[in-house]
């Protein structure tokens, strides 16, 4: 009940309700003895959102009653409801009149046209408000609604016009329904109350929240039609039995109903994606980095169905499981046959879901990838992240899927709207009216948009107006569409805007066309022609336009120019890809920028578009220019292409790169046939009007270009200058405008250590443990046969036979050969011991410092069982020593007994272990990543914003790291003297992503004496010069340097094919010391951003043979590298372009 309603004004209504004004004989009264009929009209409308898995609302239409005549729903169903707030007008066909009421709440106030309403768009003389219409039995009435009062052109067409007439407005024959006492879309008034939603009987009130107009004030944003009760009405008609009420259409209230529901799905998916968009980016890298490409295995059908593809790689991947753990079988005969058992069924459980399972080289390639990537596996949680996943995607496909059914109810609707605005009752005549309008449909135009369904329905219905959404860009005007499409045909074949050959006024010599062969001389004299306002305005056409035609122009004008730009704005925005022949036929898409010129005031108050007389001669000169530049271009590649010289080669390529950038420069230089131009002061206040003019003349090329210079220059100008840019307030219309002439012009991208040069403190232990050990089984090359053979010799010592090691090496006084026998195998078991000692503590000393690098608590158990069984090997060893240096003293068989080896050989065993299970925890680069991921087994980051963004770019930076080999050549050696070294060749192998990109390389020789002596010095250019002379090679190459220096001419460079993941930059480069090099590679910050300052940094100590560089740069840590003579000092920046790919 609506609580304006007071309770007595309720009582009294019941009271007239219960005690009819009927004869009190009579038990009710016919219609037929009625003189007038009471009529409350009521509407079709949008019912409640339905419970889920129903289509069906909670109010539904009554029995009998059918929506027939309505677009079918998917997502809703339709219900009877009160009329909204707004006019209700019935022609009388008997009488030939037509009443105006207007409707507020449940009641109706008749507006009686007097001479002062005459003529009027807007009207107001209220009588008396009733709850009901009152006409005479007899009358035949035509009966609508409308949310707007008509205008006086309006109420003039609809009184003038039967055909529109019946098809605009409801039919009620009074006369028929007394005799049938039915009506279609019609029912006795006593029961409304069962009948009509928001009238109640009795009961709860409905809410309507899932509606636009609302059942209660809780929303203050939205309209609101509070509930009553039936008495209100069947308490104040004349006649409860003879009194009815008609349900009227309302499409505009419906339409709107269908956009929020739609809005309501749109945000309901934004909401998802806000809460889960970072947890599901990195659990889709998690897949496909641990997991494996099964997308050329899964059937079309399963492919289109994000919730059964799910089904089907959870499958595959238990099919995965078991055939990767039998192809790599290494168990008993039992386990084979459990594993076998579990591959068949597997199989069969695929074979029930899926049909055959997969077979075939790519599958057992597939297996055996998968099995390749079980460690990364086990670094995350890789059945978490997929089954999260697999949740997301139903949940995403149910929220699609309701997208998808909400759209199809709102498209139905829209195409059932005539193109005239006048079937909605809107006159696009009129500012305010038409401004409504044109905001409804920028908000239904952002909703389409947002899906490729709606925008293509929109595209084509720019393309071809069947619709009132298809028109709107045109004031819902069918004529001005045709009229500018006319205009703009004549513009682009004859260059006037009549098709006589001669400008509107008669002046000016008319374009003979876009294929205009007349001669360059004849040509050269002609005036431009000129499409803007006053020319059209002064055209045939336009004067030969109706004056509706003329009044929606001169309104859309009016009304885009103020409270209705941000709508018109927003729908050519949304029209843009429209601008296609796909959709349009050329003409049409010329059409649009017409628009804007015409229409839109936000540049300037007269816009005009030039049509260039001597396009031809330019154009010819312009192709004239690309071809020969293209010719030169592959020249030089051509050039590049074959063997040739360093110098030469780099000479070329930088003439190439100048060739290409000058390409790009004259592709921005593009002649256009139509220009835009401003005839007056630009209304754009930050902008003057001769930049504006600039913009117009070249389509924007001009900005491009300048933007474009200043990047080659200069990074940070170049990003100040985009930043302003993107920052400057331009309106709508001037963007729009520049895109539509261009679209339209247009039709007419191993062993660490060995490798370093200088050693950190870590590389040095580590060098001097391998050291250690090095001596160590060289003793033991030579003490082992030793004491097998002499330590099992006997002799007498002091008349006991003993063996060679059982006593001491005096003991063996003047047998001096058996005394020179066990003082050396004495001393050789020492030098053993001891090397042994120092090798196993040194190590230990390096597994202490291990251990602080660790990435998990399994690591570091199995780091600390190494260092004890170090620690344990070196007391043996010590104990050794101590034995062996006692020797000649005592004996020293002990030393090398079966107890001490068995104890010695259980502790390798154990130290073999502890490093097999730490190497199987040591995790760096890609694997630390996983590992440390959001869904790692050790996370680092979380799923916030910044850190996904942190993330994401760690990744970005380990997945583009380049490689860097290396291999020095030397004079032929013969095992004596110094090396001679006369350079070393340098491969540096880039990412495909870097394609077309400048890469900066700054590289330095670590040497005390670099380039300090005079010949040094004089060499410091022709040094960095060569790391430029190299030449693209074969990306199979990389780590196969060659072993001499060049000797002729370099090879041609490769070129790379689509598809190819790689670039391989090869070099020489000489340098006649022993080369270590330092290198750091920076990627432009468009690729990658830096965190710390730095790019990648390399250094390498480059031998004999291959070696390839250890990076020093840790993708992890936002601090700098300060373990490198790059991090301190700075040499010279080079420029690398990289290619792109081949065509």
């Amino acid at each position: 009940m609506s609580a304006t309603t007071s309770d007595k004004t309720l009582q009294q209504a019941k009271r007239n309700q219960a005690f009819e004004n009927n004869p009190a004989t009579a038990n009710g009264q016919c219609p037929l003895k009625a003189g007038e009929i009471a009529i409350h009209p009521v509407r079709y409308a949008i019912d409640e959102s339905p419970a889920r898995g129903s289509a069906q609302g909670p109010n539904p239409l009554p029995n009998g009653w059918s929506a027939g005549h309505l677009p079918k729903l998917k997502t809703r169903s339709y219900t009877l409801r009160q009329l909204r707030d707004g006019w209700l007008y019935v022609w009388d066909e008997t009488d030939r009149t037509l009443h105006e009421y207007q409707v507020e709440g449940h009641q109706f106030t008749r507006h009686k046209w007097g001479s002062a309403q005459l003529g009027e768009d807007e009207r107001n003389n209220p009588g008396d408000s009733k709850p009901y219409l009152l006409y005479p039995k007899r009358s035949r009435l035509l009966i609508a609604y409308s949310p707007v009062q008509w205008t006086w052109r309006l109420c003039e067409k609809m009184r003038s016009n039967p055909q529109e007439q019946k098809r605009w407005m409801r039919a009620l024959n009074l006369p028929q329904y007394c005799t049938q006492m039915q009506a279609a879309h019609a029912a006795p008034i006593r029961e409304i109350g069962s009948a009509v939603a928001d009238i109640l009987a009795g009961g709860e009130a409905p809410t309507f929240k899932s509606c636009l107009v609302a059942a209660n004030k809780d929303d203050s944003s939205r309209p609101c039609k509070q509930p009553i009760d039936q008495a209100l009405i069947l308490g104040s008609v004349p006649d409860q039995d003879s009194a009815l009420f008609v349900a009227l259409d309302d499409p505009m209230a419906i339409v709107d109903d269908l956009a929020m529901n739609l809005q309501g799905r749109w945000l309901e998916l934004a909401a998802a994606d806000k809460q889960h968009a970072n947890k599901i980016n990195s659990a889709t890298l998690i897949q496909g980095l641990c997991g494996v490409k099964l997308d050329p295995f899964i059937p079309k059908s399963v492919l289109a169905n994000p919730s059964r593809k799910q089904a089907f790689i959870k499958d595959a991947h238990n099919l995965l499981d078991s055939e990767a753990q039998l192809l790599n079988h290494s168990g008993s005969d039992a386990t084979l046959t459990l594993k076998s058992l579990q591959v068949q069924r597997a199989q069969q459980q695929f074979r029930t879901n899926w049909g055959n399972p997969p077979s075939g080289p790519k599958w057992r390639a597939l297996v055996e990838e998968w099995q390749q990537k079980k460690t990364w596996r086990e670094d995350v949680r890789f059945d978490e992240a997929w089954s999260y996943l697999q949740e997301r995607s139903d949940e995403t496909e149910r929220l699609n899927a309701h997208i998808q059914r909400s759209e199809s109810d709102l498209l139905a609707w829209l195409k059932s709207l005539s193109p005239k605005a006048e079937e909605v009752f809107y006159d696009p005549c009129h500012p305010q009216q038409s401004t409504d309008l044109l905001d409804t449909m920028a908000n239904l135009y952002e909703q389409l948009g947002a899906s490729d369904t709606g925008k293509q329905w929109l595209c084509e219905q720019y393309g071809e107006p069947t619709t009132l959404a298809g028109l709107a860009l045109f004031n819902f005007s069918a004529e001005l569409s045709a009229l500018i499409d006319k205009i703009s045909a004549n513009f682009t074949t004859y260059g006037a805007i009549d098709n006589q050959g001669r400008q509107a006024d008669g002046s000016g010599q008319a374009h003979g066309g876009l294929s205009d062969t007349t001669s360059e001389v004849s040509r050269a004299n002609e005036v431009k022609s000129v499409l803007d306002l006053p020319s059209v305005q002064a055209s045939n056409l336009y004067k030969n336009l109706s004056d509706p035609g003329k009044r929606a122009f001169e309104t859309l004008r009016n009304v885009v120019g103020q409270k209705a730009k941000d709508s018109w704005n927003l729908m050519a925005f949304v029209l843009l890809p429209a601008l296609s022949t796909k959709f349009a036929p050329k003409v049409r898409i010329f059409a649009f920028s017409v628009t804007q010129v015409l229409v839109s005031t936000e540049i300037s108050t007269q816009t005009r578009l030039i049509l260039d007389p001597e396009f031809a001669k330019k154009n010819r000169q312009w192709q004239m220019q690309v071809a020969q530049l293209e010719k030169n271009i592959k020249g030089l590649q051509r050039t590049l292409a074959l063997p040739g010289k360093g110098p030469d080669k780099r000479s070329a390529r930088i003439q190439l790169l100048e060739l290409e950038q000058k390409r790009g420069t004259l592709n921005l230089q593009r002649p256009n046939e139509v220009i835009g131009s401003v005839a007056t002061e630009t209304k754009i206040s930050n902008v003057q009007t001769r930049q504006v003019n600039a913009w117009l003349a070249t389509l924007g090329q001009s900005e491009l270009l300048e933007q474009l210079q200043l990047k080659a220059k200069s990074a940070t100008g170049y990003a100040a200058r985009s930043r302003q840019w993107i920052n400057q307030e331009l309106g709508g219309s001037l963007p729009v405008l520049v895109a539509g002439l261009n679209v339209w012009n247009f039709i007419n991208s191993l062993d660490k250590a060995r490798n370093d040069g200088i050693f950190s403190a870590d590389e040095l232990r580590t060098v001097g443990a391998n050291a250690a050990y090095t001596a160590n089984a060289l003793m033991a090359l030579w003490t082992v046969p030793a004491w097998n053979k002499w330590a099992s010799l006997k002799a007498v010592v002091n008349e006991k036979t003993v063996q060679l090691a059982q006593v001491g090496v005096k003991a063996w006084g003047i047998n001096t050969q058996y005394r020179s026998l066990a003082r050396s195998l004495a001393l050789r078991t020492a030098g053993m011991a001891a090397f042994g000692a120092i090798a196993a503590g040194v190590e230990a000393w390096q597994v202490s410092k291990d251990i602080d690098k660790v990435t998990s608590a399994g690591e570091t158990y199995a780091l600390r069982t190494k260092q004890i069984t170090l620690g344990l090997m070196s007391v043996v060893a010590g104990v050794q020593l101590v034995g062996s240096a006692l020797g000649f003293w005592f004996g020293f068989a002990w030393v090398m007994s079966n107890p001490a080896t068995i104890i010695i050989a259980l502790l390798g065993v154990i130290y073999l272990i502890a490093s097999m299970v730490a190497n199987q925890y040591k995790r760096e680069g890609l694997r630390l990543w996983l590992y440390r991921s959001s869904w790692g087994k050790s996370p680092t980051w979380t799923h916030s914003d910044e850190h996904h963004k942190e993330e994401l770019r760690t990744l970005k930076e380990i997945c583009l790291r380049p490689s860097l080999a290396a291999r020095a050549s030397t004079l032929p050696y013969y095992g004596r003297g110094p090396r001679i070294y006369t350079g070393f060749w340098l491969q540096l192998l880039l990412p495909s992503e870097l394609a077309g990109a400048s890469v900066k390389l700054q590289p330095a020789m670590v040497d005390s004496g670099w380039f300090s002596d005079s010949l040094m010095q004089g060499m410091a250019d022709k040094f960095y010069d060569q790391f430029l002379e190299g030449h693209w090679a074969p990306i199979e190459q990389f780590g196969q340097p060659p072993a001499q220096r060049p000797n002729g001419p370099l090879p041609g460079d490769t070129l790379y094919p689509d598809g190819t993941q790689h670039r391989l930059w090869q070099t020489w480069i000489a340098y006649q010391r022993p080369p270590v090099l330092e290198l750091e590679v920076r990627y432009p910050e468009q690729v990658l951003e830096s965190t710390n300052g730095q790019g990648y940094m390399f250094r390498v100590d480059i031998g004999t043979s291959s070696s390839e560089a250890d990076l020093k740069s840790d993708a992890f840590s936002k601090e700098p590298n300060s373990d490198m003579v790059l991090s301190s000092q700075s040499t010279r920046w080079l420029s690398l372009q990289v290619p792109h790919t081949s065509k």
